[in-house]
């Protein structure tokens, strides 16, 4: 009985490791979104580097056309560059500079940064 009782803690604490592992191994990768509303529409993408030590590289690309008095303008772009680090507790990202806080939901393949949901390309 000893032996079955200790399997099955082995078994429960490799599950519980691997389910924690499951969202640091799915962060790295290039995440995507789409947006339109009634003052804009354009696209989001996100790619996310591990540089080692539960520190990220966060580069935000940004496509977008704004609608003005119904006349749409010249697209813009913007490109951002953000760092970040994985709070393995909370298994989010806390990026550094604005505190903007991206989390994950790797059995979507989704994440988040507040409100904003990427769906994962690669």
């Amino acid at each position: 009985m000893n032996r079955i009782m200790a399997a099955v803690i082995i078994a429960s604490l490799i599950i519980s490791c691997n389910g924690r592992q499951g969202v640091k191994t799915f962060i790295e990768g290039s995440y995507m979104r789409n947006f339109e509303n009634e003052f804009a529409v354009g696209i989001d993408s996100v790619v996310l580097l591990e540089q080692g030590d539960n520190h990220y590289l966060i580069l935000k690309y940004s496509r977008f056309s704004r609608l003005k008095n119904g006349d749409w303008l010249p697209e813009e772009r913007h490109e951002e560059k953000m760092a970040g680090v994985y709070d393995e507790d909370k298994e989010i990202i806390n990026e550094q500079k604005k505190g903007k806080v991206i989390h994950f939901n790797p059995a979507k393949g989704k994440m988040f940064i507040g409100a904003s949901e990427y769906k994962k390309v690669k």
